[in-house]
């Protein structure tokens, strides 16, 4: 401890500063390309980018609580809405988009062609909470525009995750035979599954948004790093996720 405090010392007369550094709150189905853009942002500004992943909502209960952080990467740009009206955040930025697909395992050996093929009788559905991630609560309006019945869906629902990650574990491990994920999800278990598309007219594909929260400590490198995440850069990194840069159109 006497080490710790003579080290603050000396640092504070020598002038030392610690390197700039920030505090990013992001969506868990983010975690793959956002990790890989943090890091190029460190190397061309030299500044430090903490990353803390859950579900979309869980994260913006997280900054209503700490009140704390630089920058919210929401999986539905909605929640982004949420943070502003509720004086959280202010600044924000179209990322990219997220594609609900129906999961299967490999060969699809259920043939599951439609939502409404996860109703029948012994299927095991997984299905991202509503209540922590952007997924699990488009998942009513994604349901509803397919014409599948609502109480038919929650019976075969054998497993419920606080991330949409989760599901593509669960299928790998077999635990459920299906799951509704983003389709950037679902490419990356390619070894161990594929992925049935959802009629673009009977789908919901939410902006995936980043926002600067007002209690940054730091609003310079924030925006910078907001400006960074819809650098060309950034969307070769998307795109190469399998991630949509442009909005898709029916």
């Amino acid at each position: 401890m006497k080490t710790f405090f003579a080290f603050l010392l000396i640092a504070s007369i020598c002038g030392y500063a610690a390197a700039p550094s920030l505090f990013v709150y992001c969506a868990a189905g983010m975690r793959l390309p956002v990790e890989t853009i943090a890091r190029e942002f460190e190397k061309q500004s030299g500044t430090r980018v903490e990353l803390t992943y859950d579900g979309t909502n869980k994260l913006l209960g997280q900054i209503k609580l700490t009140r704390k952080g630089d920058v919210y990467i929401a999986g539905d740009a909605d929640y982004i809405g949420m943070a502003r009206k509720e004086g959280l955040a202010d600044s924000s930025r179209t990322v990219c988009y997220f594609v609900p697909v129906i999961m299967v395992k490999k060969g699809n050996p259920l043939k599951i062609r439609a939502l409404p093929d996860l109703t029948a009788k012994g299927i095991k559905i997984g299905q991202a909470d509503d209540k922590a991630a952007a997924v699990g609560r488009l998942m009513p309006k994604i349901l509803a525009l397919n014409g599948v019945d609502s109480l038919a869906w929650k019976i075969n629902v054998k497993v419920t995750t606080p991330t949409v990650n989760e599901l593509g574990i669960a299928i790998k491990l077999a635990t459920i035979d299906a799951a509704v994920v983003w389709s950037a999800i679902a490419a990356s278990y390619a070894d161990v599954s594929e992925m049935v598309a959802l009629p673009i007219e009977k789908n919901v594909t939410p902006e995936v948004g980043a926002a600067v929260l007002r209690f940054t400590r730091d609003r310079d490198s924030a925006s910078r790093f907001l400006d960074f995440l819809v650098s060309p850069a950034a969307r070769a990194i998307l795109a190469a996720n399998g991630y949509a840069v442009e909005k898709p159109v029916k």
